[in-house]
């Protein structure tokens, strides 16, 4: 899915992919958080809920996930490119928050759990090429 548009419709609280999108973090990876954040938010009720379970949590991906490095760890290693990496995905990723009206629906903290568990677990495949 890396690489499609989505379109947030507010008046239904959905979203949908649509045709091929260039970019640099692609708007399908907000929308597949998004999914993602919903099943969180049903907690045992959620058909996930088992997997769910036994995804990382977010002190643990403190321990070793770049992107979710505190200020003190980017500040020490600011002139690694990771870090600038890291900053501009957290800054993307906030932008489009607030753009999709997200925020209405979702503690920006929790999406962000979300958004990196999402993402940490996805990998892209080229079709038709060999």
């Amino acid at each position: 899915l890396t690489g499609l548009d989505v379109t947030w419709d507010r008046t239904y609280g959905a979203g949908w992919l649509a045709g091929p999108k260039g970019g640099k973090a692609p708007e399908s990876d907000m929308l597949l958080a998004v999914r993602l954040s919903e099943e969180f938010a049903k907690g045992t009720s959620s058909l996930w809920a088992f997997y769910l379970q036994q995804l990382p949590k977010s002190e643990d991906y403190e321990k070793f996930h770049p992107l979710m490095a505190n200020r003190h760890d980017l500040e020490l290693y600011k002139d690694l490119p990771t870090v600038k990496s890291v900053e501009n995905r957290r800054r993307w990723v906030r932008e489009r928050f607030k753009a999709l009206g997200l925020d209405g629906h979702f503690d920006f903290v929790d999406f962000w759990y979300a958004y990196v568990t999402y993402i940490s677990r996805a990998y892209g495949i080229t079709v038709g090429k060999t």
